[in-house]
């Protein structure tokens, strides 16, 4: 059977109409009696329980025990099912939370019973309001309405004001009032608030003026009100006299009742009377007997849990004098303060056996002896300024806590950091270790923590990224733009093989990704073939569709970078630097000329030891040294010949061992570089 149920967050037990009790098949079993009170005073219904009644509410399945009852509604949900299953019920987006499942909810009318529907309002584009300006801004419904709405903006529109209007519901529009010195933005499809429909009232309007038409406006006369004495004159002529008489001292009879009893805030619902704090007094007593009334009228009640919402005060609080015998409590009661006043009043100079047994804060304060002076029983330090001296109050480790709290906490003090904090203590308090425990308690100050940035940005540890054979992975990146040569090229395409460390640099005229895979096809991957892996940042030219159909047309794995973090891509990053060091040390003069001589540059970092691998990339990847102008001064003899399979069974051998004592040194190169990283970090 399904039926419509009506959420009442203020009966306390859930109740079912008889009449769908009495339609259900099988009927579950009834038991007690019960007395079912209404709202009104004298709202009584007899009513009985039936246990285990099945309730299924979007996919959840309950069995709950309700009371059967005479009701105008069919199923009425109490506080005690909402709280048992945790039902959150959500006003805003007109829906309750059951089991991790949102159902709608429509609203109902007390009078009639009628459906009401609530539309979600929102922005339908992005509004600016100018400061201290007004906006007219178009707004739309989650669905389209059947009639005019009544608007209701919500309190979250950034610091903008918005009144309550009715708008059309073709053309819905709002108004927004900026009243602050900045421009406030609100995004597409913020949520403005929420729209009631309109009801109908026209037909009831005109039949209420042909009603005020059809009457007369003829000349009334006045009506005049009765006196004592016309009153008197309608009684019985044997009365009249006592009436005269009473009717002189006529007064409001309430008003001559006291009530003496003082109020109490002791009163606690289920403690006994005898254990408060004001050991029962007339207004507990009366409190407790009007409770045991109550719980003997109600069947279930519910005690309601009051907690404190916001223990911080919207107004500012301004902490009064605290008493000088508090102080001098606190001061006798604490240890080290206590112990030093003791000395002082009897002037007694303590052995170095018995300071060795103090604390340090003893020790401290005890070497400023000449310092310290006790005023109405109080210890306090002279502080000797030499503009301003001053008496500071020595504080006791009770105090300590509240001191910081008035520094620093409060509205007054505006939560500042160690050194304001600090500042205003030394103003008034001394004690020891006071920068230490400024310097703690603002650490661990939580609003602090939550709207204060900070100091150090925290960096995750350095990850690996491997590869162990040549063209396993390729990065790539693009130089530029640099002075326009008369080839009229701009940008390099530089191509790093991370395992071997082998350089490819092509001048091209721009950065268009046509550009760039046709380069990278014709210069690099004809010559060595086809990597694994290419990886590269995430601009378009080298991480578009083209790049991806690309390496999926090759069957190349494609990676990118971290936006907006190069150090991912660090491998070739780094050579760009290095090529930029070398064309301004070389072509001074002759920078437009970059393109011609930039072969010749990359091959003398070819042939330049690389400090992770501890080989050349020539060797790296062609297994041998190339020849340079200083072994043809030095005529470097020439290995002896051989043919072709000694050659390349050779030449296999030393790959083997150089690749082998490569990744040797990687891995002892990126463990020392991970441990420098993560241990400055």
């Amino acid at each position: 059977m399904t039926v419509n149920a009506v959420i009442d967050t203020a009966a306390q037990v859930s109740v079912l109409n008889r009449t769908v009790f009495d339609k259900m098949d099988p009927k579950p079993r009834l038991t007690d009696y019960v007395n079912l009170k209404g709202i009104t005073k004298d709202s009584h219904m007899l009513a009985r329980v039936a246990k285990d009644i099945p309730i299924k509410i979007g996919k959840t399945l309950s069995y709950w025990n309700m009371v059967i009852a005479d009701i105008p509604d069919t199923v009425l949900l109490g506080i005690d099912f909402l709280e048992h299953n945790k039902v959150i019920i959500d006003l805003q987006k007109n829906s309750i939370h059951l089991n991790n499942e949102f159902l709608p909810l429509t609203f109902i009318k007390d009078e009639e019973n009628t459906e009401v529907k609530i539309y979600r309002i929102k922005l339908t584009e992005k509004a600016i309001v100018p400061p201290f300006s007004m906006r007219y801004v178009p707004i739309g419904s989650d669905s389209e309405p059947e009639s005019d709405l009544v608007i209701h903006p919500q309190k979250d529109l950034k610091g903008l004001l918005a009144p309550h209007i009715v708008c059309n519901k073709t053309s819905p529009i709002a108004l927004l009032r900026n009243p602050t010195e900045r421009p406030i933005m609100l995004r597409k499809y913020h949520t403005f608030g929420t729209g009631v429909e309109v009801e109908e009232i026209l037909d009831a309007a005109l039949e209420a003026d042909i009603k005020v038409n059809r009457l007369k406006t003829e000349e009334r006369q006045s009506i005049q009100e009765e006196t004592i004495e016309d009153l008197n004159l309608k009684l019985p002529e044997h009365l009249r006299q006592l009436f005269k008489n009473s009717a002189n001292n006529l007064t409001y009879a309430l008003s001559r009742i006291p009530d003496e009893t003082e109020n109490c805030f002791n009163y606690k619902a289920g403690i006994d009377i005898n254990s408060l704090p004001c050991g029962g007094c007339k207004f507990c007593r009366r409190a407790q007997e009007q409770w045991k009334t109550f719980e003997e009228d109600i069947d279930y009640v519910t005690p309601l849990a009051v907690r404190r919402v916001n223990a911080i005060p919207d107004l500012p609080v301004w902490i009064g004098q605290i008493p000088r015998e508090e102080i001098k409590q606190c001061q006798l009661q604490d240890p080290d303060t206590s112990l030093l006043l003791t000395w002082l009043q009897e002037n007694y100079s303590p052995s170095r056996n018995e300071l060795q047994l103090c604390s340090p804060a003893v020790k401290h304060f005890w070497q400023c002896q000449p310092q310290l002076r006790i005023q109405d029983g109080i210890l306090y330090y002279w502080w000797e300024d030499p503009i301003l001296p001053k008496l500071l109050l020595v504080a006791p480790k009770a105090l300590h806590r509240e001191f910081l709290e008035n520094c620093h906490s409060r509205k007054f003090s505006g939560h500042l950091g160690q050194d304001k904090t600090l500042a205003r203590l030394k103003k008034q308090v001394v004690w020891h270790h006071m920068r230490e425990d400024c310097l703690l308690f603002i650490k661990t100050c939580k609003i602090c923590s939550m709207n204060k940035k900070p100091n150090i940005r925290p960096k995750a540890e350095l990850g690996q990224y491997l590869s162990g054979v040549p063209m396993g992975r390729v990065h790539m990146d693009l130089l530029g733009p640099l002075p326009v040569t008369k080839q009229k090229n701009k940008y390099v395409l530089m191509i790093v093989d991370q395992f071997t460390k082998w350089l490819e640099c092509f001048p091209i005229p721009g950065q268009t990704a046509e550009i760039v895979a046709k380069a990278a096809v014709d210069g690099f991957i004809s010559r060595f073939g086809c990597p694994l892996e290419v990886h590269t940042d995430q601009g378009k030219n080298v991480d578009g569709n083209l790049m991806w159909n690309l390496c999926e047309l090759l069957e190349i794995s494609k990676t990118r970078t971290t936006a907006y973090h190069p150090a991912s891509n660090g491998q070739v990053e780094r050579y760009n630097r290095t090529v930029l060091q070398i064309i301004r040390c070389f072509l001074n003069k002759k920078q437009c000329e970059w393109d011609v001589h930039l072969q010749q540059l990359v091959g003398a970092i070819r042939a330049t030891e690389n400090r992770q691998t501890g080989f050349t990339p020539n060797v790296m990847m062609l297994g041998r040294e190339v020849f340079h102008p200083i072994d043809l001064m030095l005529g470097t003899s020439r290995d002896t010949a051989k043919d072709p399979p000694e050659y390349i069974k050779q030449l296999k051998e030393t790959l083997y061992e150089v690749h082998e004592l490569a990744r040797v040194n990687l891995q002892r190169a990126q463990k020392r570089q991970k441990k420098d990283y993560d241990l400055k970090n």
